[in-house]
């Protein structure tokens, strides 16, 4: 019986079986990162379009803006905060932006499916959807 065979054998499958959970704890990693983009996209997105209604808001003239988005969130608009979320999560992404009582705005939750979301100021704020 050659004992120093065994143990390198042993010692072989050791270094295997770590290699293995490094592999894996780096793909669960890989994974994660990709599920937290999705989320800075969310963010992205409220906080672009809550910049959009605080220069709307701030502007004295009319003003007509698209917005172009090809992806699948959805939104809610009131006097106060612009709020989107994924229609599958109940977890809403909110931007609070500057409270004009003179101006009302007001829109429900609009899918924005590759589509253009349409910011039209006049007196009001109104919030349309093409496409």
């Amino acid at each position: 019986m050659n004992k120093k065979g065994l143990t390198t054998k042993q010692w072989l499958y050791t270094f295997y079986v770590v290699l293995n959970v490094i592999v894996l704890v780096l793909f669960i990693t890989y994974i994660n990162q990709l599920r937290e983009n999705q989320k800075v996209n969310q963010d992205f997105l409220v906080r672009d379009l809550g910049l959009i209604v605080d220069a709307l808001h701030a502007s004295p003239n009319p003003i007509i803006f698209s917005y172009v988005n090809s992806v699948s969130y959805q939104l809610k608009i009131d006097r106060e905060s612009i709020a989107v979320n994924k229609p599958t999560e109940v977890a809403l992404k909110k931007y609070f932006y500057t409270r004009d009582n003179n101006i009302n705005i007001n829109a429900n939750l609009l899918p924005l499916t590759n589509s253009t979301l349409v910011f039209d100021k006049n007196k009001n704020i109104l919030v349309s959807l093409y496409g």
